[in-house]
């Protein structure tokens, strides 16, 4: 029988509720923290080039070290602020790894023999670990930072307007570029990310399968022919590794050849704006480091398209196994087994194997067993003696006929 599946693309918002909802108030926590951190970051740019005016510029020392004092209190409050936000997404973090593995695996459990002839344990134990670790990492990781982010964005591009409104329009000339760089690298990624993961799969699932067999390979002398087979798909997941790499480094150094283009541009029309008296140099040192703050945010943005272009694909291998239905469920008005006298009936029960429909397991066969009676199944291997039992225990449905316990179908119990 064939397992019916119902494939979902990836997150939306509801289910990024769903597999958060418990630790919803921790992450909401550590959100509100990272704003915070946010708002104190964006003002030591600020006192930053106080600190150079007042050097400059000649202000006096008693202000110059209030300005540091101010400095010292906000950078205590920071680490604070980042110790607190960082315990909670950690321990958030690791929380909802181990649910989110438990739900798998008590999943797992639920699918009969037919579903597992069809797939590895390897791979699906790949799900279980890498997978959803991507997916762990995405939700209460990414989104909690890319939330900061988005202050901080908009908090330093008001900050940099009402330093020079012609020096900030420069600066913001990276963001298109960057933006575009950030999709069409993602789009790639996500087609190498799912890749990746189905090779990585496959190459544990082939060494779980040599390991379990470890008897019959070594009588057969074939330990470098396996070792060889592994390396071979070693080699291709390396392959994808490799090109992995290439992309997360091409992008990398796309932002930062116009991240310092745009820093540059800045320098050179900044320094002409001292020279006319337009503005000061501590000024200037303020709005470098904030346009260098403002570059590593849209990076990271980039980095966050890529990585849920990434996640994309885990999550639907992990939705896979969560949206498919046992091909053995109880029926609708299924009732408890009641104590049973033991008198076994096989009507007219045919079977094929859901992995070799081309070949009867058993054609029309009939089977009564009253209660107490001990008879004994003999034949040859392959006869369908063990399928038999497989029947009676409902690890597969017959595809013709029924099997009866004291005259109840085992399909109705």
């Amino acid at each position: 029988m064939t397992e019916t599946q119902s494939l979902r693309s990836g997150f939306g918002p509801r289910t990024f509720y769903n597999f958060v909802q418990p630790y919803i108030g921790a992450l909401l926590c550590a959100t509100i923290l990272m704003i915070f951190s946010a708002g104190i970051a964006l003002l030591l740019p600020y006192l930053t080039g106080k600190v150079i005016d007042a050097t400059i510029l000649g202000e006096g020392q008693n202000h110059l070290h209030e300005i540091v004092r101010w400095f010292l209190v906000f950078i205590v409050m920071m680490g604070l602020l980042h110790y607190a936000q960082d315990w909670l997404i950690s321990s958030s973090s690791a929380r909802l790894l181990c649910d989110l593995r438990k739900q798998l695996f008590s999943r797992l459990v639920l699918f009969t023999p037919d579903f597992y002839e069809a797939r590895r344990v390897g791979e699906l134990l790949s799900r279980i670990s890498s997978d959803l670790t991507l997916v762990q990492g995405f939700l209460t990781g990414t989104i909690p930072s890319g939330i900061r982010g988005i202050m901080t964005f908009l908090g330093t591009i008001c900050i940099l307007f009402f330093i020079h409104i012609k020096l900030t329009c420069i600066a913001l000339l990276v963001v298109p570029p960057v933006s575009l760089a950030a999709v069409v690298f993602g789009q790639w990624m996500r087609a190498v990310a799912v890749r990746q993961q189905d090779a990585l799969a496959e190459s544990l699932g082939h060494a779980e399968e040599i390991l379990n067999g470890i008897k019959t390979v070594q009588i057969a002398s074939r330990e470098p022919l396996e070792v060889g087979r592994y390396s071979e798909k070693l080699g291709r997941l390396l392959s994808i590794q490799l090109k992995n790499s290439r992309l997360v480094s091409g992008l990398s150094a796309c932002l930062v050849v116009l991240q310092h283009s745009s820093s540059l541009v800045v320098l050179w029309y900044g320094g002409r704006l001292i020279l006319r008296n337009e503005l000061t140099p501590g000024q200037l040192v303020s709005f470098m480091l904030y346009t260098s703050t403002m570059g590593g945010i849209v990076g990271i943005f980039g980095g966050m398209y890529a990585g849920y272009q990434s996640v994309l694909g885990a999550s639907t291998r992990i939705f896979e196994l969560f949206n498919t239905t046992p091909s053995i469920t109880d029926s609708k008005n299924a009732i408890a087994l009641p104590p049973v006298s033991g008198k076994i009936t096989f009507k007219n029960v045919s079977f094929r194997y859901p992995s070799a429909q081309d070949r009867s397991a058993l054609d029309h066969i009939e089977l009564n067993v009253d209660a107490g009676e001990v008879i004994g199944l003999v034949g040859p291997s392959g006869a369908g003696k063990s399928t038999l039992f497989s029947l009676l225990l409902r690890f597969y449905d017959p595809v013709a006929g029924t099997i009866s316990i004291d005259d109840r179908d085992i399909r109705s119990i």
